[in-house]
């Protein structure tokens, strides 16, 4: 089976997350995506559009988790459920590119239209990436194939950064949050608000205080997180394969230049 894109777009529809109702979203999800049938709209919105999407391996038609969509040029970026779904709402109208990726599978760059007050459900299968891992030897729990051929490795080796490699997270894996193991980081600050269950990660030498929110360029899975640091309160360590970061931009690999003078923070999932 190859890779496939289905879109199914209804207009005038909106979907919309309720903490009243957590359950309720889940389920009109699954809705969505297994007969894009849309139940009856929640409130009415005008302009801005929402997208619906489930991702799944092409090779065996499961739901994958924790792969990224985000929508380009516009900051929006989620994280696929356990099931594989993912939701993302205030969309701008109009054709955008939507790219879909997880690691160990091949990236998959969609063009979508967003009419006004539309929802637009989709299913995207993802093929498996083949990866050659020639030479290395396992002396421990050194992560996925894709991992070692991610250069991960070599780039520790190097001596660049900091890193945090599988055997070391799992020390962390029973912690409800990855505030312990992003704090081993250096040139970083972690800030964790008890209150907002809100997870920060701030840079300390860049051009502006970390009390002013010096903040790194994300990636996930090797591909630039367009989106906000929010995300991070949704992971586990036990999600997390492995951590490196550059506190400053003359340490940043080629791979992950990027215009912030904050630094450049990688996580590698499962």
């Amino acid at each position: 089976m190859g890779s496939g894109v289905h879109v199914n777009t209804v207009h005038s529809t909106t979907l919309r997350p309720s903490s009243r109702t957590p359950g309720l979203l889940a389920v009109s999800l699954c809705l969505l995506v297994a007969g894009f049938g849309i139940p009856a709209a929640v409130a009415a919105q005008e302009s801005p559009a929402g997208l619906v999407m489930r991702v799944f391996g092409a090779d065996s038609d499961q739901g994958l988790e924790l792969a990224s969509v985000q929508i380009a040029g516009t900051g929006l970026a989620v994280l696929t459920d356990g099931v594989g779904l993912a939701a993302l709402w205030e969309i701008p109208p109009g054709p955008r590119v939507v790219q879909v990726s997880r690691l160990g599978y091949k990236t998959e760059r969609i063009r979508i239209e967003f009419p006004p007050d539309s929802t637009v459900a989709a299913e995207v299968s993802l093929l498996v990436s083949p990866i050659s891992v020639e030479g290395v030897e396992v002396i421990a729990d050194i992560g996925s194939p894709a991992l070692r051929a991610s250069g991960f490795f070599q780039r520790r080796i190097a001596g660049q950064g900091t890193f945090i490699t599988p055997d070391e997270m799992k020390k962390w894996r029973a912690y409800p949050d990855l505030s312990r193991p992003l704090s081993q980081i250096l040139g970083f600050w972690v800030s964790w608000d008890r209150l907002s269950r809100n997870l920060s990660v701030l840079s300390t030498r860049g051009p502006v205080s970390f009390n002013r929110g010096c903040r790194p360029t994300l990636f996930v899975d090797g591909m630039r997180w367009v989106g906000d640091q929010s995300f991070l309160n949704t992971l586990r360590p036990r999600q997390g394969q492995a951590i490196e970061a550059y506190a400053g931009p003359g340490q940043v690999p080629a791979q992950f230049r990027s215009a912030s003078a904050c630094g450049v923070l990688v996580i590698w999932m499962r």
